[in-house]
């Protein structure tokens, strides 16, 4: 409840900040956001244990081992015959493992996330502190951070701030070694080189988009998007280059069909759930009236939101004359129905929202009243009483929703006056 506070608090001193936003030099807020997201590092993340698979990941891919070809547990049962393992190493695994949540799991992140927890056993071994570890993603995070605070601040000024200050994106971030800044630079990129007129963009483009490809799975919802928002000309590059990564990384991160089915990348369409939406009344639908086919319900969560994006983009989207709004709001709408019908929502899953934001107050607003509700996360782990847990989800839910569908014009109205 202290820690809560603490973050209300936070929430507190950032709304009204927005007030003075008009005599601050964009200079100095992209260093505000590096200072808060410094105030975070320097320990152990303490809400995701998800940095302990980096680890994992990055030790048997510097012993030559696919992460994909083992879990943890199948790595300690099978794999050990196989890698030049010492003793000592072989018992930091096992505590390590220990502290995963999911050890019976593959991993799912793609090639270009395992480079990066792999390079610090260049210098680091496993036996050692793994707080070193943490240091380094958080370091490495943190660059990444001022790199996308930098794009940010060539654009508008209220959304540099929404994503400098904002508290729940200063702790989703850095902190907790979590890879989604590295997809938010993939997207500002993608965004800058397709809003650039310039002839070597088509070349940016497939470039980050390849990127994108590698980093996050989440990205191939962004892959129809920025297909129709190209040129005619540029399209058949895009689509082959596209199909040509995704082959390769179909043989890397599914040569174990089987295994990346049903206890990897498969999990998040058919098993897995976790603090979604809308995915939670469809869950409750198929449970009464279609229990055969349960296992369905993340599937026909993303199907149902990708059906209503192209709905969106029919009616609304395509029809928008001015170029640079048409691309800057579809891929802004794109992420917010990917989060809205996730089965899987994690609160650092709205960093990608938050950056793309387009800086229209009802938008804005939004996406402010979202992070604070999303904060109840923090709260449904810490309350034994299930029916409290169960209040804060609907409230949680219910913000969710209005991220794309709900308008609040009071908002609008009282601020009207306060802009000019």
């Amino acid at each position: 409840m202290l820690w809560f506070a603490f973050l209300v608090l936070a929430f507190g001193l950032f709304l009204p900040s927005f007030l003075f936003l008009k005599s601050w030099d964009v200079h100095r807020l992209v260093l505000f956001g590096i200072g808060f997201r410094l105030v975070t590092m320097g320990r152990e993340p303490l809400f995701s244990d998800d940095w302990f698979r980096f680890i994992f990941d990055g030790f048997l891919v510097s012993k030559g081992i696919s992460p994909y070809i083992y879990s943890p547990m199948g790595w300690l049962t099978q794999g050990l015959s196989i890698a030049s393992t010492s003793t000592e190493e072989i018992l930091s695994v096992q505590a390590l493992i220990i502290k995963m949540n999911s050890p019976e799991f593959f991993s799912v992140y793609p090639p270009a996330l395992q480079a990066v927890f792999t390079f610090p056993f260049l210098f680091f071994s496993i036996a050692t502190d793994w707080i070193r570890f943490a240091w380094f993603y958080q370091l490495f995070f943190l660059g990444i951070e001022f790199w996308n605070l930098k794009i940010l601040s060539k654009g508008n000024k209220t959304v540099l701030w929404l994503y400098a200050a904002n508290p729940l994106v200063v702790l989703e971030s850095v902190s907790q070694c979590h890879p989604e800044p590295l997809l938010v630079l993939v997207l500002l990129q993608l965004r800058k080189a397709m809003l650039n007129s310039e002839n070597n963009t088509n070349f940016l483009i497939n470039l980050w988009n390849l990127f994108g490809l590698c980093i996050k799975q989440s990205y191939l919802f962004v892959l129809p998007i920025v297909y129709f928002l190209q040129k005619q000309r540029q399209r058949l590059p895009f689509a082959i280059g596209t199909v040509l990564v995704c082959l390769s990384l179909f043989f890397f991160q599914f040569s174990e069909l089987d295994s990346q089915t049903n206890f990897g990348m498969g999990l998040f369409f058919h098993s897995f759930r976790f603090h979604g939406m809308f995915e939670p009344f469809l869950y409750l639908a198929l449970d009464t009236f279609a229990k055969p086919y349960l296992f369905l319900s993340g599937l026909l969560s993303l199907g149902i939101g990708f059906l209503l994006f192209c709905f969106w983009w029919v009616r609304e989207g395509k029809n928008l004359r001015n170029e640079k709004l048409r691309i800057k709001t579809t891929l802004f709408y794109g992420f917010a129905f990917l989060l809205v019908f996730s089965p899987v929502v994690h609160p650092w899953y709205l960093l990608p929202v938050v950056s793309l934001a387009i800086p229209r107050k009802k938008v804005v607003h939004i996406i402010i009243l979202y992070t604070f509700l999303t904060l109840n996360s923090y709260l449904i782990y810490s309350f034994p009483i299930w029916y409290h847990s169960l209040f804060l989800a609907c409230i949680e839910i219910i913000g969710g929703f209005s991220l794309v569908f709900f308008r609040i014009d009071r908002f609008r109205k009282t601020t009207r006056s306060r802009s000019g």
